[in-house]
This record gives C-alpha cells, structure tokens and sequence, in this order.
C-alpha cells in the first residue's frame, strides 16, 4: 500500500498483478492443469527456458507462502503433470 503497487486479492491473500494474473491462470485451467511451458511461454517468453522455470518455481513458492492460511496451493502433479489449484478441505 505504500509504494502505490495495485494490489489485488485471492483467497485472502494480498498479491502482486502478475502474481494475480498467473494465480488466475492456473486457476482457470480448474479440469486438466496448465502446463509449465505454457506459463512459461505466457509470463516469461523472454527468458531462457532454464531461468523461466526457476521463476516459475520461485513464483509458485511465493504465492503458496501468501495463500498457505486459506488452504489453498498451486501444485502439480509431479515432474510433467499440470499446476492445479489445490484446496485442502
């Protein structure tokens, strides 16, 4: 709120509009996943694959840290497997 950054809010959570943005993404792939070449062709096409999918990881990371008192995380399967939007119910 300080720096005049939008913030915008999922599940409770205060994110970033980029983290918003890839939350929404796998979010609205609820059925079978997003892939991580599609995130990583959709938010980091610029980057080398390798550094995309360290973001990538980090990104995930970071936004579990912030949703992790709703229940709620991104996730995938295993190596390969699409990110879903997990709920702990």
């Amino acid at each position: 709120p300080h720096c005049g950054s939008r913030i915008l809010i999922r599940h409770g959570a205060r994110l970033y509009p980029k983290w918003a943005d890839f939350f929404d993404a796998v979010a609205a792939h609820k059925e079978n996943g997003i892939l991580s070449e599609q995130l990583l062709w959709m938010f980091w096409p610029d980057k080398p694959k390798k550094q995309a999918q360290n973001v990538l990881h980090q990104t995930v990371t970071q936004i579990n840290l912030l949703l992790a008192p709703s229940g709620v995380k991104i996730a995938s399967g295993g190596k390969g497997l699409p990110y879903r939007v997990w709920e702990s119910k």
